[in-house]
């Protein structure tokens, strides 16, 4: 009940609704898989993202009721509950559908004439007029300003100040934070009693607001905690910033410090993390992008500028990419904001591109690419500063990837003038100007991969080398066969022959694929994952015996679980065509429906995520699954899985063409 402090404002770019706390997310997801008997009720006052389950064909196991607005009748209840019984039951239904018996609005203007025109419906002609529509929760809001009013004609300075400072938070406002608010800036400096949060005095300006209906009573698990409903904030933000500037600015950077200070100085928590994420949005929100980047996340949130320890190991995706949207103008991720003085150079690169690489997470990926391929064309190769070449192979590394998801190997893709081969090329350029063997490896990768997928082995096969001798000889903080570069290298291997030698090597160093403690989630899900395709592929080559597949198969399904917690869908998408594939070769009919489920699924989020190659991949997925398990069909259901081929390879053709 009252979900919403555990997710993401509806306001926040492309995660609003999303919950921010990944235990119950997984719980969540789990309840709402098809086959489970039972029933669990949420409220929220924030549309709950992204639990439906997946696929285009998935039944129907969440229901979404929106409550927002009343009848007429139901209103006229709520009003008189508050008001008082009338004689006239159809003026309060008019005061009702005069506010579009929007429900916080109804709950509002029943609380105000209560208070104010003790329970008289005429009261509601004072009401303040103001330009925000309906839609956008006007008429509530016309209340909240008339209570206003009427708490400033009233001397009301405590309830008022209260409500300013709820208009700096985007979700529960703990007492400790508020009262660093208190004490750093004059708000409420006039009220007695209120610099004295839990004092009798505080009580009483905190009781009144709730029984005025301005603030939320105390949520269960969240003690000493004011929240409010998500337009009573939006209010009273705007409010302050409009009326008292000054104060909205001192507010701001009182919160900005105080989550400084109150963090850990490298959070090793989602918990702890999450206060640094705080301190990136209020700093911001007063224009203090280069100190927050210099400050707050290169050195304690990403921990380093390639170390993105908030993502990478604490998985806090959303958070990151809220905190990265306060440098975009919104809803473009290609133009940064105008900021006086501007952003660093360096500081523009970084940001860009972590934007980049967490929209791909997200399953963003057409604005994925548009923000990397932004970063480098503000880049020139022979003008960067030798501290910036490792940011620029990384984005050029990171936008050839993208590209290759979207199948532009040797042709631009729409939105683009940009191939993977000119951008891996571009990669090694930057690479080799600096002094990281890693982003030399990693480069080489990338374009070794596009070699391969364009049917050059040779090359493919130098570049890997090429790669593997930068390792061997050079000191690197991470191993060449490692997250990404893994994936790369163990796919040709296993196309070229080398699946033996990539299980031996497994087998006999149980470290083999990762980087020990400070080994990522991506990391060990692409270890399964290759682990699982090379064994799959031994056994259809019939070089092991069948019986191996329980093995290959328990690595993809641990593979695809690692993919569902740290994002990247286009991993996600290899790992179920993979998984499909492995059940194919399997032949137990009674797998089919899941084979089917896991490819509408890939086959989803690669329509969602404009992954053109990686669609014609499921299409021919599906044309070899229904055309292998067709003779187990009776003649009937076998002229149903012909027409389904011929369907799905007409799909896959029109992809590939596409590309050309």
């Amino acid at each position: 009940d009252g979900l919403e402090p555990l997710q993401h404002p509806e306001t926040a770019p492309h995660v609003g609704g999303m919950l921010t706390d990944s235990s119950i997310t997984a719980l969540l997801h789990e309840l709402a898989k098809p086959g489970w008997h039972g029933l669990c009720l949420i409220t929220t006052r924030v549309p709950l993202a992204n639990l439906k389950p997946p696929g285009r064909n998935a039944p129907a196991t969440v229901d979404e009721r929106r409550l927002d607005n009343l009848d007429d009748q139901a209103g006229a209840e709520l009003l008189q509950s508050l008001i008082g019984r009338q004689r006239d039951v159809a003026e309060a239904e008019e005061a009702v559908r005069e506010v579009h018996g929007h429900a916080l609005a109804v709950n509002l203007l029943g609380r105000y004439l209560r208070d104010v025109h003790s329970g008289r419906l005429s009261g509601r002609f004072e009401l303040q007029g103001l330009t925000v529509t309906a839609a956008d929760g006007g008429h509530a809001r016309r209340i909240m300003e008339t209570y206003a009013k009427w708490l400033e004609q009233n001397r009301r300075s405590g309830e008022l100040a209260i409500l300013d400072i709820i208009g700096l938070f985007d979700r529960p406002a703990p007492y400790e934070a508020v009262a660093a608010v208190l004490a750093d800036t004059e708000l409420g400096r006039s009220a007695p009693g209120l610099d004295k949060v839990g004092s009798a005095e505080w009580d009483r300006y905190i009781a009144e607001l709730r029984r005025i209906g301005l603030l939320s009573s105390e949520t269960a698990g969240l003690p000493e905690t004011l929240d409010a409903h998500p337009l009573v904030r939006e209010h009273f933000r705007d409010r302050l910033g409009t009326t008292a500037n000054d104060l909205w600015q001192a507010g701001n950077l009182a919160l900005y410090t105080y989550y400084q200070r109150r963090a850990p100085t490298l959070p090793a928590t989602a918990a702890d993390m999450s206060l640094l994420y705080a301190a990136v949005n209020h700093g911001c929100a007063i224009g203090l992008h280069q100190d927050v980047f210099d400050r707050v996340l290169l050195p304690r949130v990403w921990q380093g500028p390639r170390q993105s320890f908030s993502t990478r190991i604490l998985g806090m995706v959303g958070s990151e990419v809220v905190a990265l949207s306060n440098y975009f103008q919104m809803p473009s991720w290609t133009e940064l904001r105008r900021l006086e003085p501007p952003l660093s150079q360096r500081a523009q690169l970084v940001v860009m591109t972590n934007a980049g690489l967490r929209l791909r997470q997200l399953g963003r990926l057409d604005d994925a690419r548009h923000s990397c391929g932004a970063v480098l064309s503000g880049i020139n190769p022979s003008t960067v500063d030798p501290e910036e070449t490792k940011d620029a192979a990384f984005a050029a590394s990171l936008y050839c990837e993208l590209l290759v998801i979207a199948g532009g190997h040797q042709i631009p893709v729409p939105g683009s003038d940009d191939t993977a081969e000119s951008s891996a090329k571009l990669a090694i350029t930057f690479a080799d100007q600096g002094d990281d063997p890693y982003f030399k490896m990693y480069a080489r990768s990338c374009l070794a991969e596009v070699y391969f997928m364009m049917g050059n082995v040779g090359r493919a096969r130098d570049l890997f080398a090429e790669a593997q001798a930068i390792s061997a000889s050079q000191k690197t903080n991470l191993p060449f066969l490692y997250s990404q570069n893994l994936y790369r290298y163990a796919y040709f291997a296993i196309e070229t022959g080398g699946a033996e030698s990539l299980l031996a090597d497994a087998e006999q160093d149980p470290g083999w694929g990762l980087n020990g403690d400070n080994s990522s989630q991506l990391s060990r899900a692409i270890r399964h994952l290759v682990l699982g395709a090379a064994g799959r592929s031994l056994v259809e080559q019939g070089a092991q015996p069948p019986e191996r597949l329980a093995t290959a198969s328990t690595e993809m399904d641990e593979a695809i679980t690692e993919f569902r917690g740290v994002g990247y869908t286009d991993y996600l998408v290899r790992g179920l065509i993979e998984r499909a594939h492995l059940k194919r070769i399997r032949r137990n009919l009674g797998e089919l429906t899941s084979i089917l489920e896991d490819l509408d699924e890939a086959l989803t989020e690669t329509i969602r995520g404009s992954m053109n190659l990686l669609a014609a991949d499921v299409y021919l997925q599906l044309a070899a699954c229904h055309l292998a398990f067709s003779f187990s069909l009776t003649s009937e259901q076998q002229a149903d899985a012909r027409a389904h081929v011929a369907d799905s390879l007409t799909e896959a053709n029109q992809r590939v063409s596409s590309l050309a």
